[in-house]
């Protein structure tokens, strides 16, 4: 019995890494001050895609004031596609809501990729300017995510787009509080 628990414990920390998530941001998914692990192994072998949630680093100044964050100046009414260079060293939870090529609009906090919508059942819509953005394109070589709470979430809609190697690994699951425990 001990081996078995020794070995588990063993397998967790060489392949998974646990995260907490900080912010309200990805309501009602994942709750402020819930334990969710991610597999860090496959950092680098695999894509993420479109509907995943993944741990990452953000581009530099996501931590800071929002609306002043994007590379360039960003017009109401429009995403930030060019993201500041550097990154933070805080982890962000987020889902996956377009890569590269790919053509988003977001409707009350919903998003329309490539002139489809998205069935987003875990997304909560909002109505303020961030929540309504025109057509833009994901740049090449990046990935846009956005929190499930669409109203109440620092994203890449402030802070532009998260390159594929700040990208650390996806989410699989939660194990903390218990009443939580399961996939994500």
């Amino acid at each position: 019995m001990l081996v078995t628990i020794l070995l588990v414990l063993i397998g967790v920390v060489l392949f998974f890494k646990p995260y907490r998530v900080t912010s309200g941001s990805m309501a009602p998914t994942a709750m402020v001050g819930q334990r969710v692990l991610a597999d860090h192994v496959s950092d680098g072998k695999w894509t993420p895609k479109v509907g995943q949630v993944i741990v990452f680093k953000a581009p530099a100044g996501a931590e800071e004031f929002a609306d002043r964050i994007c590379g360039v100046d960003r017009p109401s009414g429009t995403a930030c596609v060019d993201a500041i260079p550097g990154r933070t060293e805080t982890s962000f939870v987020k889902r996956v809501v377009g890569v590269a090529g790919d053509h988003l609009r977001v409707v009350h906090g919903h998003v329309i990729r490539n002139g489809e919508a998205v069935d987003e059942g875990y997304a909560r819509s909002c109505e303020d300017e961030i929540c309504n953005l025109s057509e833009f394109t994901v740049p090449a070589g990046t990935f846009y995510v956005m929190g499930d709470n669409r109203g109440d979430s620092s994203d890449s809609r402030f802070w532009g787009p998260v390159p594929r190697e700040q990208i650390i690994g996806r989410v699989f699951g939660s194990y903390w509080p218990l009443s939580r425990l399961g996939r994500l």
